[in-house]
């Protein structure tokens, strides 16, 4: 993958935590939850053990780009910017 589309990718992985956060909030909360503010709801454990391996957390930054690159080779016809949650979590019907 080169540096343009996992740049691509980290944006847009942003814009749908963003949208999936300020859904799980309520009004005012999510009114405050913006791109730059986003990451301080998250939590800093990004990986936890279970199973004898380490796993990664849902819904964090690089479990939501994981995601998106699925996505993009499942939905090849919709640009990674229409990717919704929807999509990552394979609830789209086409």
């Amino acid at each position: 993958m080169n540096r343009k589309k996992s740049k691509r990718i980290k944006l847009q992985s942003s814009k749908i935590i963003v949208t999936w956060l300020r859904s799980i909030l309520s009004e005012e909360e999510g009114a405050k939850v913006n791109l730059k503010t986003f990451k301080e709801l998250l939590p800093a454990q990004t990986h936890f053990y279970g199973g004898g391996k380490f796993l990664l957390n849902a819904y964090t930054e690089k479990w939501t780009q994981k995601k998106i690159k699925q996505a993009s080779k499942l939905y090849p016809s919709i640009r990674l910017e229409d990717l919704t949650i929807d999509h990552l979590l394979r609830k789209a019907e086409f």
